[in-house]
C-alpha cells in the first residue's frame, strides 16, 4: 500500500528501568525509521545516575531519575506523556525493542487502514521474541500474533496472550499489551496513564480506558519489531521488570507492597464503576464487557 506521510509525526515512549538494552533500542528507532526526523523519542529512563545515557540526537528527549526515586511504570509513563507534543501518531515500547525497517511507514500504513471506520485507533501485539546467547542476540522468525484472553474474566487481572498468526488485515482485539502499542496520537493526551497504579493492572486499565474513550482496538497484521523475554530464573532478572526487587526496593520511602495495595485498591474502585472520572464516556464498563464476550471470544 503507498503511503502519503506529508510531514506525519510520531511521538514513541519508553519507560526504562536499569536496562542495558536501551541504547540498543533506540539506535533501532533511529536507524532503521524511513523518517528519523519525524520522530519525538522521550525515555524516561531510571538508573544509577552515573550509567545515564546520552543520546546525541535532536529528536531523543531523556528523563533522567536515579532508580532510588522511581515509583513504577505507570509514573514512569505518565511523566512521558507530559511531553507529548500534538504528534499524529503515538509508539510505546519497552526499552528492550528491536524495531524493523521501515518501522514508522509500517505503523502508520496499519493505521490508515482502518481509520475510515476507526478514527480512534489504538493497535498492541505482543512482539516476537529474540534472546541473547553467548553475548549475541538472536532473532526469532517473524510473527503476527493474535491476541487473546485466557478468560473473560479480566477484571480479575488475569493477562492476554498470543494467539495464531493467520489473518492479512488489522483485527480487533480484546486487550492492549504495553510493550508494543501505537495509534492515533490523541491517545497520549487522552488516555492519561494514572501514577497511582504500580504495575499489576496496568495493561486492564489502559486497555479499558481507551475502549471508554472511544478508542477501537486492533492487532495490527504485519511484524514491527522484535522483544527480549526474559526467563523468570535468569541471574539477571532483577534488572528487568522487578521493580521491586529486594534490593533496590528497600532503599525507597515506600515499599513496594506498600505502593501495590494502594494501587490495588483504586483498580478495584474504576472497575466497579465507583471513580467513573478515571475513564472515559462515549462508552461504559458493561460496552467493554459485551464487547470481548460477544465479538472477541464468540
Amino acid at each position: 500500500m503507498l503511503i502519503n506521510m506529508a510531514m506525519e509525526t510520531i511521538f514513541v515512549s519508553i519507560a526504562s528501568y536499569k536496562d542495558s538494552e536501551l541504547q540498543f533500542t533506540v539506535d533501532t528507532l533511529l536507524t532503521r525509521a524511513i523518517h528519523p526526523d519525524r520522530l519525538n523519542i522521550v525515555i524516561a529512563q531510571q538508573d544509577y545516575p552515573e550509567r545515564f545515557i546520552t543520546f546525541n540526537h535532536s529528536n531523543v528527549h531523556c528523563l533522567n531519575y536515579d532508580y532510588v526515586e522511581s515509583q513504577g511504570v505507570c509514573w514512569a509513563r505518565n511523566l512521558i506523556q507530559n511531553h507529548y507534543n500534538n504528534e499524529d501518531y503515538f509508539l510505546q515500547i519497552d526499552s528492550h525493542i528491536a524495531m524493523v525497517v521501515g518501522w514508522d511507514e509500517i505503523i502508520i500504513e496499519q493505521i490508515k487502514l482502518v481509520t475510515e471506520r476507526s478514527p480512534k485507533c489504538v493497535f498492541a501485539s505482543y512482539p516476537t521474541n529474540y534472546q541473547i546467547v553467548n553475548g549475541e542476540r538472536a532473532f526469532y522468525p517473524p510473527y503476527v500474533p493474535r491476541t487473546v484472553l485466557r478468560t473473560d474474566n479480566v477484571f480479575e487481572f488475569l493477562n492476554a496472550s498470543g494467539g495464531d498468526n493467520r489473518f492479512d488485515t488489522p483485527i480487533p482485539s480484546p486487550y492492549l499489551n504495553a510493550g508494543c502499542m501505537f495509534g492515533t496520537g490523541t491517545f497520549m493526551a487522552e488516555c492519561r496513564y494514572d501514577p497511582v497504579i504500580y504495575f499489576e493492572g496496568e495493561e486492564l486499565l489502559n486497555t479499558l480506558k481507551a475502549y471508554t474513550y472511544g478508542y477501537d482496538l486492533y492487532n495490527p497484521c504485519k511484524h514491527i519489531c522484535w522483544h527480549l523475554y526474559k526467563m523468570w530464573d535468569e541471574p539477571d532478572r532483577s534488572k528487568w521488570s522487578l521493580h521491586h526487587n529486594e534490593q533496590d526496593d528497600i532503599k525507597r520511602p515506600k515499599r513496594f507492597f506498600e505502593r501495590e495495595k494502594e494501587s490495588k485498591q483504586k483498580l478495584y474502585e474504576i472497575f466497579r464503576g465507583q471513580r467513573p472520572e478515571e475513564l472515559g464516556t462515549v462508552r461504559s464498563i458493561e460496552d467493554y464487557e459485551n464487547y470481548i464476550r460477544r465479538k472477541i471470544l464468540k
